[in-house]
């Protein structure tokens, strides 16, 4: 074990020491290939379309509103009718 610690040390060691069996390379070390493409572009495809989602409803909603504290009636602080001159009124 200290035999082979002292070659990894080595800057000129070049894995002489160490050979892989041929029963590896004939399993599944040999027959490599992408088999995730698809999972990939699904991938992709949901990303974007909720980067679209987010984007829609950045754009076409009021944000604000997520943080916007509302009474028990439904009525936003400060945003509501009547509710103007309240931003932090809790009905």
């Amino acid at each position: 074990m200290a035999d082979r610690r002292q070659s990894l040390a080595d800057p000129n060691y070049k894995g002489e020491d160490y050979n892989i069996s041929t029963e590896i390379e004939k399993g599944p070390l040999g027959n490599r290939r992408c088999t995730d493409m698809l999972c990939n572009l699904i991938f992709i495809v949901a990303t974007a379309g909720m980067g679209y989602i987010g984007y829609y409803a950045v754009s076409h909603g009021d944000p604000d509103l997520v943080m916007s504290p509302y009474d028990s009636t439904g009525a936003y602080c400060g945003r509501s009718p009547g509710y103007e001159n309240y931003p932090y009124l809790w009905v």
